[in-house]
């Protein structure tokens, strides 16, 4: 019921050596448009994004969190939870699972234990 994409921890570790996100940005079109959306203006300001757009592609660690990496899977991941939606009630049963199985996972129940075992621990 939940849908996965990118990159598992072995992955990760196996390139994060070798990772080039320049690389990635100037062979695949499809990231580069989508890099250069954040200094083209089409979200306001030209430069309103430069911070973001210099993270990933410039800098001293270039897109540390290897979003350009997993930015294709991600894109393929996200049209197909979409055209699940249209499915409704398949959609909707997969949703209920999805919040039936989550019982165990609480945010309160979370910061208590987080709380207890790092912020109070002795």
């Amino acid at each position: 019921n939940n849908y996965i994409f990118g990159m598992r921890e072995d992955d990760v570790i196996a390139c994060r050596s070798t990772y080039n996100p320049e690389k990635i940005y100037n062979e695949l079109s499809d990231i580069k448009e989508v890099v250069d959306t954040l200094v083209s203006g089409k979200f306001g300001e030209r430069y309103g994004f430069k911070d973001i757009y210099d993270s990933l592609i410039n800098g001293e660690n270039p897109d540390r969190y290897m979003v350009l990496a997993d930015l294709q899977d991600f894109t393929a991941t996200l049209i197909k939870a979409l055209k699940d939606t249209v499915n409704k009630e398949s959609f909707s049963r997969k949703s209920l699972m999805n919040i039936a199985s989550s019982a165990y996972f609480s945010s309160d129940r979370t910061v208590s234990e987080y709380a207890e075992d790092i912020w109070f621990k002795d």
